[in-house]
């Protein structure tokens, strides 16, 4: 409101509270929605060009979809396309890794793509890279002109090592593709390993659990 008059404007479910994802977590992108539950899309150079969603390939094992980023006929102009997974509480992990699957095909030196893996621990106000593979570093079959499709062999695991954030409130990861309009980029099978600490359970056993006065017991913890 002013001295010219007044305006209202209503949003309704504006602002989402994203949940926490549960321990273990795997994502293979098998089944609708996509993005999956609780992940963004994060299209940082405003241009409309987004992770998609393939149902043609997918990684190792029997999975039969992937995320991708169409590098081949999309030109990102550099821009660094993000997919932003669940957050995480990492309060009672002690060691963790992560694996994906990745597959790409370089279209050639001039038009070469990167991807990127960043890690938050606070919602995504900042972000440290973890993984950065771009070109023929990054390519799991070689270089070519044509538009990659890749076969059941042109895929390669990575793993990461996240044991710098064991014991973090939440974290939280961001798979990055930084397009030059080169080929197709595909992700899968992302899976988070770790162990978590616990307090400790007591338990023993004793040789006898009756006997004279004076008499041994030998026990045995068992904890």
């Amino acid at each position: 409101t002013n001295v010219n008059g007044n305006s209202t404007n209503t949003k309704t479910a504006y602002i989402t509270i994203q949940s926490a994802g549960a321990l273990p977590f795997t994502e293979g992108f098998q089944s609708l929605p996509f993005l999956p539950t609780n992940w963004l899309q994060k299209d940082i150079g405003n241009d409309g060009l987004y992770w998609q969603r393939s149902t043609t390939v997918g990684g190792f094992s029997t999975s039969t979809a992937s995320a991708w980023f169409d590098n081949y006929t999309l030109n990102a102009g550099g821009a660094r396309d993000e997919m932003w997974s669940p957050k995480f509480v990492f309060s009672n992990v002690t060691t963790c890794s992560m694996t994906f699957d990745v597959a790409y095909q370089q279209y050639d030196n001039t038009f070469s793509d990167s991807m990127a893996v960043l890690v938050s621990t606070d919602c995504g106000q900042n972000w440290t890279q973890v993984y950065m593979k771009g070109g023929l570093t990054l390519s799991t079959a070689g270089a070519a002109t044509t538009s990659f499709v890749p076969t059941s062999t042109q895929w390669r695991t990575e793993n990461i090592n996240l044991n710098a954030y064991a014991g973090q409130a939440t974290v939280m990861f961001s798979f990055q593709n930084r397009g030059r309009w080169g080929n197709n980029l595909y992700l899968d099978n992302i899976n988070l390993v770790y162990t978590i600490s616990s307090a400790p359970v007591a338990s023993f056993t004793a040789s006898a659990t009756s006997g004279c006065p004076n008499s041994c017991f030998n026990f045995t913890d068992n904890s």
